[in-house]
C-alpha cells in the first residue's frame, strides 16, 4: 500500500503534496546543523553573514553601508559575537583616516541617528587595518577567528580567577 501524502502546513484548500525526499547536498547538511543549534557560531558561509539581535536579523552589509558614509572612515566590517542576554551583538572594526581623531562614541551616536536601536553596533574596535583576502574582500573569517581566540582567553583567565570550591 502506498504511504499516504502528507499535509503540509500552509497549503490551503484541502491540498495534498508528498514532501520530498532530501538531495543530501551540503546546503541540506548545513540547513539541519543551523535547525539542531540556532546558535552554532561556528557555521561558515553566507548564512553565518546574519547576525541575530533578541531574535532579529541584523545583516552587516547594511551597518557597513552607514559606518562607511561617515567622513572620517576609511573602512569598516561589522560581525555578530555572542551576548548572554540577546544571544549575539553587532561588533564594528573600524578603521579611522589618518588624523581624523574619530572615537567609538561617535560611531556609535552615527549609527543612533540613522540605524534602529538593536542594529547599532554595541561594541566598536578601532583598528589600523583590516585583514583582506588576496582579491581584496575583507577577510571575515580571519576576524571572527581573532574573536574566537579572544573569548577563550577570556574563558582561561575566568577558570583560573574562580575560588576554589571548598572540599
Amino acid at each position: 500500500r502506498a504511504a499516504e501524502p502528507e499535509r503540509i502546513p500552509g497549503e490551503g484548500h484541502g491540498k495534498q503534496r508528498r514532501r520530498q525526499p532530501s538531495s543530501g547536498t551540503e546546503h541540506d547538511d548545513e540547513r539541519a546543523r543551523l535547525a539542531a543549534d540556532e546558535r552554532d557560531h561556528t557555521r561558515p558561509g553566507p548564512l553565518r553573514e546574519l547576525v541575530i539581535v533578541s531574535g532579529f536579523n541584523v545583516y552587516p552589509r547594511e551597518i557597513e553601508d552607514v559606518l562607511r558614509a561617515m567622513p572620517d572612515v576609511v573602512e569598516a566590517a561589522v560581525l555578530g559575537v555572542p551576548h548572554p542576554q540577546t544571544g549575539e551583538a553587532v561588533k564594528a572594526y573600524v578603521v579611522p583616516a589618518e588624523g581624523s581623531g574619530l572615537t567609538a562614541d561617535d560611531v556609535v551616536a552615527h549609527c543612533r541617528e540613522r540605524l534602529a536601536r538593536f542594529k547599532c553596533p554595541t561594541i566598536v574596535a578601532l583598528v589600523e587595518a583590516l585583514p583582506h583576502s588576496a582579491v581584496g574582500k575583507v577577510a571575515k573569517g580571519r576576524l571572527r577567528q581573532a574573536i574566537e581566540a579572544e573569548l577563550a582567553q577570556r574563558a582561561a583567565s575566568l577558570e583560573r580567577s574562580a575560588p576554589e570550591a571548598p572540599a
